[in-house]
């Protein structure tokens, strides 16, 4: 969503929510729109300069109104699971839900959240991406507006593979034959990507099925200056990951950590 959108939103979303996950709160008295102009938003860390930013925007534009940014856990699975708690247990705290992309039809099946169909007007739902977008809804109705998108990408040490005379690798035996001549365990991994046993990995898994020719989740579009990794013709499908562990080509790595613990030639 372009900032100008995320800003006046804020609220409106945060009231829709409120009335579905506050449980009664601003008819018992305790929160609510009605008497009180504040609202509650739990974000990752990493994010919160950026929602800083909206927040304190649509403040100064609303005399009176007031956005709370609380930082919850970076990992995005032990955010859901805070919200879910919070949630299960009819807990008012947080107005504002950041949804990721699988959160949406969960939450919205539970009856946590409201739908937003209406707020947004047709001219100014065109100007998102269709493919985020439609990850808000849940049954024909909308209740997730996308504030941002990113998709996977492939990067390289350009000096190091200039200086092997090797080209950026286009399909995936090309990325095995790379990171294999270049690696030098510990110091140097062939390949640094997501593969620790949470989120990032289903993100990780995706873009290889589709590179594999496999199906795009959500109706997923991929935008790149270079088209994706692809399977060599005639090569098998399925082994990739396992192929690539087995002759200690990479190194698994949780998203956050970012380096993955050690140099790589490509990272995902």
């Amino acid at each position: 969503m372009g900032a100008r959108y995320a800003s006046g939103w804020l609220v409106a979303s945060a009231t829709a929510a409120l009335l579905a996950c506050g449980c009664g709160a601003a008819g018992n008295g305790s929160r609510g729109a009605s008497s009180d102009r504040s609202v509650t938003l739990l974000i990752p860390p990493s994010e919160r300069p950026a929602w800083i930013e909206l927040a304190r925007a649509y403040e100064r534009g609303r005399p009176g109104a007031r956005v709370e940014i609380v930082e919850g856990p970076q990992s995005t699975d032990l955010r859901e699971n805070l919200c879910t708690a919070s949630l299960l247990a009819r807990d008012p705290t947080f107005d504002l839900l950041y949804l990721d992309v699988t959160w949406a039809p969960k939450f919205a099946a539970a009856g946590w959240l409201l739908p937003l169909d209406g707020l947004l007007s047709e001219s100014e739902l065109s100007e998102f991406l269709p493919a985020a977008l439609a990850t808000g809804r849940h049954r024909g109705r909308l209740y997730r507006v996308p504030v941002r998108t990113d998709c996977g990408l492939l990067y390289w040490r350009r000096d190091w593979l200039e200086a092997a005379g090797r080209a950026p690798p286009e399909t995936f035996d090309d990325l095995l034959a790379t990171a294999k001549a270049l690696q030098d365990p510990p110091e140097r991994w062939g390949f640094v990507w997501q593969g620790k046993q949470y989120e990032g990995l289903v993100c990780a898994f995706l873009e290889v099925l589709h590179g594999f020719g496999g199906p795009k989740p959500y109706g997923g579009v991929c935008v790149s200056a270079r088209a994706p990794l692809r399977r060599t013709r005639g090569s098998p499908r399925p082994p990739f990951w396992r192929r690539r562990r087995r002759c200690g080509r990479s190194r698994g790595t949780r998203l956050r950590t970012g380096s993955g613990g050690g140099r790589s030639p490509a990272r995902a």
